[in-house]
């Protein structure tokens, strides 16, 4: 992993060495956020911030290194598969690809924990839409929004293996404003790259199951 000063500036604000694996920054991240949320302290809102706008550049980077990586990765897949073609003397000679394994119950609940979030996104635009002239109703949907987002992160976080304390945390980001779209995103990420890694392909509405 390169350390950039951007990586170097997060892990000096989480109090983390800069060598600290990626998975184990964003749960410092997610932790400091809900410490700092509730801080009415001018300075630490400046740090909340700063830590805010830096960790963003620095996940962005990272999801690109990831999908350069992956690239290359598929390019260089494709040019062994067509040497091996290229030194087959006849058909009875090929052998079939095993398909990805993606069955395993973890990778399906951060599939399905995805969708539900996705859905959940879209259903909150709904609520704001029918604000104006519908406004019982547009609150009912609102909650029918939270509901979905809070379950859908349990299933993914499930899948993904976090503690207990994780799940908790992360279910209580979901009722913060601003918050809780950051968490939904950096989540949306972790799970679009999990997903493709276990050979799902991932639409704008989540994995095609």
């Amino acid at each position: 992993m390169v350390i950039t000063e951007d990586i170097k500036r997060v892990c000096e604000i989480l109090g983390i060495d800069p060598n600290t694996p990626d998975d184990e920054v964003d749960k410092a991240y997610l932790a400091m956020m809900a410490e700092w949320h509730t801080s009415s302290d001018n300075l630490t809102k400046e740090k909340l911030l700063e830590l805010t706008n830096v960790y963003q550049r620095v996940a962005f980077h990272r999801d690109h290194r990831i999908k350069n990586d992956r690239s290359s990765e598929q390019s260089d897949a494709i040019h062994t598969k067509k040497e091996e073609r290229s030194t087959m003397s006849s058909p009875s000679q090929q052998t079939m690809t095993p398909p990805p394994a993606i069955e395993s119950p973890a990778i399906k609940k951060v599939a399905s924990g995805q969708k539900l979030f996705i859905y959940a996104i879209l259903v909150n635009f709904l609520s704001i839409g029918l604000q104006a002239a519908f406004g019982a109703i547009a609150g009912l949907v609102a909650i029918i929004a939270a509901v979905l987002s809070v379950i859908g992160v349990f299933r993914l976080a499930s899948g993904f293996g976090y503690s207990v304390g994780i799940k908790v945390l992360l279910i209580f980001l979901m009722l913060i404003p601003f918050i809780n779209m950051i968490t939904l995103l950096m989540l949306h990420s972790r799970a679009t790259k999990a997903l493709r890694a276990a050979g799902f392909k991932v639409g704008l509405l989540g994995a095609r199951l």
